[in-house]
This record gives structure tokens, sequence and C-alpha cells, in this order.
């Protein structure tokens, strides 16, 4: 649709739609097709209604939960029902990985520097590097999470089915952390019974 007309630009028909995605340019949309735990995942051309990359076939056998378009980058995550994430180039539908992730998905996002992708899942909140598709944090929070990106990339926010919404920070590397952790924490020196305790020698 013409957000600013309401008139109808293109139909993409063909695909049992239960989510979707547009494409940093504005031109594509991937529509994820969820019907009795199989379907297909499609990336579309927003302005002529026709399938132009295939990502996933008719036939997947296990369904696709949450999906996720890079902000920066021709890339796009998906999450299964089989517990199996993804990593797709957008422009060719050819798989640049995948991964195991701990239950089932509920929702998806990139950071805005395309670095890392977050998925929601059961209590939960879980965050990958996208170059090494390493786990790299965990939130907590309530159950069915859904997750967001702040635009600055400083925060995260979570809200699920317990209807709290929380905000995290989001560190970029471990210095980022270890510096929060100085700013907010209170220092002291350790006891000498405690460097006793933990095998450290005295000061």
């Amino acid at each position: 649709w013409d957000a600013n007309s309401g008139n109808r630009i293109s139909v993409m028909s063909g695909q049992n739609c239960i989510a979707g995605r547009w494409s940093p340019d504005g031109h594509r949309v991937v529509l994820v097709d969820y019907f009795s735990y199989q379907g297909p995942v499609r990336i579309w051309d927003a302005d002529t209604g026709r399938a132009i990359v295939t990502l996933l076939p008719d036939d997947y056998a296990h369904g696709t939960i949450a999906v996720a378009w890079s902000r920066t980058e021709s890339r796009i995550v998906t999450f299964g029902a089989d517990r199996i994430g993804r990593l797709w180039d957008a422009d060719t539908g050819k798989q640049l990985g995948a991964f195991e992730i701990p239950g089932l998905s509920s929702g998806a996002d990139w950071s805005p520097n395309g670095e890392r992708f977050l998925v929601g899942q059961w209590s939960y909140l879980r965050v990958w590097d996208a170059e090494t598709l390493a786990q790299v944090a965990v939130y907590p929070a309530g159950d069915k999470v859904f997750g967001c990106w702040s635009p600055n990339g400083k925060a995260i926010a979570i809200g699920g089915g317990d209807y709290n919404l929380r905000v995290y920070p989001a560190w970029e590397s471990v210095e980022e952390l270890i510096d929060y952790a100085k700013e907010h924490c209170v220092l002291r020196e350790l006891t000498p019974e405690e460097r006793v305790r933990y095998g450290l020698a005295e000061p």
C-alpha cells in the first residue's frame, strides 16, 4: 500500500504470510509462511509483487517463526521451529551459516550497526554475533519475549507475556561493560581474609 494515499501498489499472492520485514532500501520485503509447522520464506519485489528469491522452499517441514532484515547490509536471519537459526544473503539467497538455538523463538531484530542480532524466546532474550554466530549475551525476561534495539544501539527493549517492558544497556564490547561496571558499581579493597580465601597475595 501507498502510505500517503492508501492506494494499493502490488499484491504478493501464493503465500500464507504470518510475518514480514522490509529491506533497508524499501524496495523488497521478506515474507514468512508458517502453516502447520511448514512453509517457505521468500523475498518479494514490493513494487511489482513478484517473488525474486526463495530462502526456504514450499516443502520446508519445520516452519519459520521469526525473521529480521539487517538495517545496514543485505543479510537476513531466520529462526525455525526446528530450533535452528540461519543467516542468509538477501541478494543471492545463499545460506551464510546456521546455528542451534535453545528453544522456540518469538521475534528477532538486528542491531543498528549490523554486527549483532537478537531473538526473543520463552523467558529469555538472546544476542548473537553476526560474524561468528556465537551467542554473546542472555537477558532474563517474562514469557513469550519480544525485543528490539534502540536506534542508537545503546539499549535493548524487551517485552513479553507478563505485561512488563524492560530496557537494558546493550554493550558492544567487553571493554564497554567493564567501563560501565566501574562507573556504576561500588568498589572496595578486599579484606585480608578475602585475599586468603581467593588465593591472592597481600597488596
